[in-house]
């Protein structure tokens, strides 16, 4: 809940922003600095008699990624949203924190914390009975806050510019929505943000990097199979541009409970504004895949305070 005091405000998140801004930063840099060894994105730790070589993974992954950038995309099969009954939130969310937050029926989903960090949330809006035939109304907690964003509780540190641009706030706050329901079927899944003229890259880092060019809607296709019964954690990095240009960086994570073996991608999106309308322009994908976490545990586990006397070194 957001205090009415600006002031009060502004203490209470600049004591956490910029520490979570560093987590960010730092999650972003390891998990793309390092391919580190992995197995199967898989539930079950107990067998791992399957396992293979990780860059014979990551060679049928690349494979599978070639063609699908080469196929058309199959015509989308939308039944609908059919009401309560089609929408299952513990069956489409396990694992995860559901619960109501207001009078009118809007329901908060919440990820479990991924090593005790990063999580990420979706609010489901109540319909009325016009609207049965329609898709859920997913949306994301973005709110703006002073000279930041705040998303899931996490301070997003943006120029004046970006923080005063309800367009653009918007239209990020709807690229969110659809990353975290990227995995959800077809009829719950929240409306692609698509522009024709955009091309993709995406960049496969294994034993050599792998680039792959797109178009928007075989890429979009091609995450929906990746991310598919899968928990996807999506959230900002950064904003950062101008008047009429800006670039966005998202990161994805898709992973399981009990996994260790994970996906990340970093999206960087750079979106041009014409006739006050924002449109993407371009988007490049990092893509690190079949990543293992033990390494970051021990990067953010807490130093052991040393009882020895400080030595001072002094050079001549």
């Amino acid at each position: 809940m957001v205090r009415s005091s600006t002031s009060m405000s502004s203490r209470l998140y600049g004591a956490i922003d910029n520490r979570w801004c560093l987590v960010l930063a730092v999650i972003c840099h390891v998990f793309m600095a390092s391919l580190l060894y992995a197995v199967d994105l898989t539930n079950s730790t107990n067998d791992t008699s399957k396992t293979t070589d990780i860059y014979d993974r990551i060679s049928t992954l690349v494979d599978s990624l070639e063609v699908w950038s080469l196929r058309p995309v199959p015509e989308k099969d939308d039944d609908g949203f059919a009401g309560d009954d089609t929408l299952n939130l513990n069956k489409l969310f396990p694992f995860c924190h559901i619960e109501p937050v207001d009078t009118i029926g809007t329901i908060r989903i919440t990820l479990p914390k991924y090593m005790n960090m990063l999580t990420s949330s979706l609010l489901l809006l109540p319909q009325d009975s016009s609207q049965a035939g329609n898709h859920p109304l997913w949306r994301a907690p973005v709110s703006v806050h002073d000279d930041h964003l705040l998303i899931d509780g996490i301070a997003i540190q943006c120029d004046s510019l970006a923080v005063g641009d309800t367009s653009l706030i918007e239209y990020l706050s709807k690229r969110l929505v659809f990353l975290r329901t990227i995995g959800l079927p077809d009829h719950l899944r929240f409306s692609e943000i698509t522009s024709e003229s955009a091309g993709v890259t995406v960049t496969i880092r294994g034993r050599d990097m792998v680039d792959i060019p797109f178009t928007v809607d075989r890429w979009l296709w091609s995450l929906r199979q990746l991310a598919e019964g899968w928990q996807v954690y999506a959230g900002l990095l950064s904003v950062e541009g101008d008047v009429n240009i800006t670039n966005l960086r998202y990161y994805i994570l898709i992973t399981y409970p009990e996994a260790t073996g994970h996906h990340f991608l970093e999206w960087r999106e750079r979106l041009v504004k014409t006739d006050e309308i924002w449109q993407t322009d371009a988007i490049k994908i990092i893509f690190t895949p079949y990543i293992r976490t033990d390494n970051l545990k021990d990067l953010f586990a807490q130093p052991v305070k040393s009882n020895r006397e400080q030595i001072e070194l002094k050079i001549k």
